[in-house]
């Protein structure tokens, strides 16, 4: 069968995204042979729009090894440009509703003069700091947070700092250039780290000051990727809670930038960035 989809990106972050309401199709193994770079699309995840009961759709994620995701920052802006301009919801300025497992979150997106949609402002929830939430193992349980842990990776030492944005993030601020930072291989190490049963996204900073940030990323079941959306929350929540940074900054990734807002404890925190179409084609799939 054919199977349209778009590919988009949202700061470099780039996906394949299909609707996916009245099809029975194992998604996991769609994007195990479509997301592999060079021998096919190549994305850092397949976005599928499902029906839902307690919004009007439900965006499922799936990593490039074919595991699914809590959630995507990136995916959910590109999500949303793709289900308002495929006519599948409305275009609704003042907020628009998109089940994810990690819960029913909030979208308010922007179009621009040529009435498509270039920005979306996430409402991407509390960072929930407690070791449980993430999860995190029991050698972890009895702190009240995870903030600059050491652990020991290839004889070297990293203080990382974890918490939740519906799925797992440890962050580790560094005084070197990020950009100098061996992430491909220490990255996929953090990720499987026994403190982590459910492995964890992994993301190096630098403090440029107190409204900008720099960082890269290691996302879990995708790998180095150009930008990270939970991951940026994840690094502003820290750095925020932490008196690195103050409640609205500016977050630099290599695949762009993001604008990030967080009020503090019992907020949740913003993210605003652009979506991208890049190109509209369509899958051989075999039901």
């Amino acid at each position: 069968m054919e199977l349209s989809f778009s590919k988009m990106h949202g700061c470099g972050n780039d996906y394949i995204v299909v609707d996916g309401r009245e099809l029975d199709l194992d998604w996991s193994n769609i994007a195990l042979k479509y997301c592999e770079r060079k021998f096919s699309v190549g994305a850092d995840g397949l976005l599928v729009v499902k029906n839902s009961n307690k919004a009007p759709v439900k965006m499922s994620m799936y990593n490039p090894d074919g595991s699914e995701a809590q959630m995507c920052g990136n995916g959910i802006r590109c999500f949303t440009k793709y289900i308002i301009e495929n006519e599948i919801v409305e275009y609704q300025q003042n907020g628009l509703f998109i089940e994810t497992l990690a819960g029913v979150l909030t979208v308010y997106p922007h179009k621009n003069s040529n009435g498509l949609i270039d920005t979306v402002n996430v409402s991407m929830g509390e960072p929930l700091f407690s070791p449980d939430k993430l999860p995190a193992s029991s050698a972890l349980l009895s702190l009240p947070k995870i903030i600059d842990h050491k652990i020991s990776v290839n004889d070297q030492e990293i203080q990382i700092s974890c918490v939740s944005m519906g799925n797992p993030h440890a962050v580790a601020f560094i005084e070197d250039d990020v950009d100098n930072f061996p992430l491909d291989t220490l990255g996929p190490i953090v990720e499987n780290l026994d403190l982590f049963p459910e492995r964890i996204n992994f993301h190096i900073v630098n403090v440029l000051d107190k409204t900008k940030i720099k960082a890269r990323s290691w996302e879990r079941g995708a790998g180095l990727t150009l930008a990270c959306g939970t991951g940026a929350c994840a690094i502003q929540a820290i750095s925020k809670d932490r008196g690195f940074t103050d409640n609205n900054i500016d977050l630099y990734m290599p695949g762009g930038k993001l604008n990030m807002k967080w009020e503090g404890k019992g907020q949740s925190v913003f993210m605003e960035g652009p979506a991208e179409l890049v190109f509209d084609s369509f899958l051989i799939v075999s039901q």
